[in-house]
């Protein structure tokens, strides 16, 4: 592994750990609004940091704030899976346990490698195995005693009664999985910041409607309350974070690899949910973020030199 494999490697864990401190702010937000509402205005607020950032970018290093129509296909194309991934994920949670949808969102590390085994690309074991691993440790930290009857793990309350809120959050999944390869594709000829700027600009655009139309209007009183959910949500979990994420995958780039890194998404939640909300969790908790630490190390590992015989 190169160093600047192993570089984007530590940004693409370094994005993880801002979602999952932002989960709390994410979860409290929908508390004042709608989903269509939370996600819109965050990506609006995301895109107006950004434009900040690129604008005084301009204006020190003379750099130049014209888009060809390749680049903002590629936003656009960037910002629409974003949209269908994040609001189809809101929306399920509305009728889904947060476990249940916590697991049902990490197919996202078994869809990746599937969709480019499809278009022909090959996987080391090591790999496989990791994504593995991967599974096995977000279903251990998704499967909360606190989502089980009389706080007992049972696989049959995990996944009883299959419905409409289930197939929602695993279109998320996929939508999620077609905007990491997306990145994967579109980050190597494109300025990160630019990309990451376009993506939540149409997503803040094509959720207008939706906000309007399904979650009605919204007072400014509940804008007021979750002003701090938005914020944080808007700058760092949208604007910092998925920056860093295209900028990641520009550095380290295998889709499948940034997969596994980004998964740890749910094991820096339970971090700073102890941290910060004192929240206690079982073993079988504990040992799922274990089981994904170390697929994050294995996904790691170099490739075996080929041997002359």
């Amino acid at each position: 592994m190169t160093k600047k494999h192993l570089f984007g490697n530590v940004i693409l864990l370094l994005t993880a750990i801002i979602w999952g401190s932002a989960f709390v702010a994410q979860r409290s937000g929908l508390d004042f609004m709608g989903p269509f509402t939370f996600n819109g205005v965050r990506s609006f607020i995301g895109a107006a940091a950004l434009g900040l950032f690129l604008l005084l970018r301009a204006l020190f290093t003379r750099s130049s704030l014209k888009f060809t129509l390749k680049e903002l296909a590629y936003g656009a194309v960037c910002g629409a899976i974003l949209f269908a991934a994040s609001t189809s994920q809101q929306a399920g949670l509305a009728t889904v346990s947060a476990g249940r949808a916590g697991f049902l969102t990490a197919l996202y590390i078994i869809l990746v490698p599937i969709i480019r085994a499809l278009g022909g690309k090959k996987l080391r074991p090591c790999v496989i195995g990791a994504v593995a691993l991967a599974m096995l440790g977000l279903f251990m930290l998704s499967a909360s005693s606190a989502d089980m009857p009389d706080g007992k793990f049972s696989l049959t309350a995990l996944f009883a009664g299959f419905s409409f809120g289930d197939v929602l959050v695993i279109i998320s999944a996929l939508c999620y999985s077609f905007h990491i390869i997306a990145v994967d594709a579109f980050a190597p000829n494109m300025d990160s910041v630019k990309l990451s700027w376009l993506q939540f600009l149409i997503c803040g655009i094509i959720s207008l409607p939706f906000i309007f139309i399904i979650d009605g209007a919204i007072p400014v009183i509940d804008f007021d309350s979750g002003l701090f959910e938005l914020l944080y949500a808007g700058v760092m979990s949208s604007g910092v974070a998925y920056t860093l994420q295209i900028l990641g995958q520009k550095l380290s780039p295998n889709p499948t690899v940034a997969s596994v890194l980004m998964s740890t998404e749910s094991v820096f939640a339970v971090i700073f949910g102890v941290i910060i909300l004192r929240e206690s969790h079982t073993l079988i908790e504990y040992l799922g973020c274990a089981l994904v630490f170390a697929a994050v190390i294995l996904v790691q590992l170099p490739k075996r030199a080929a041997t002359n015989k």
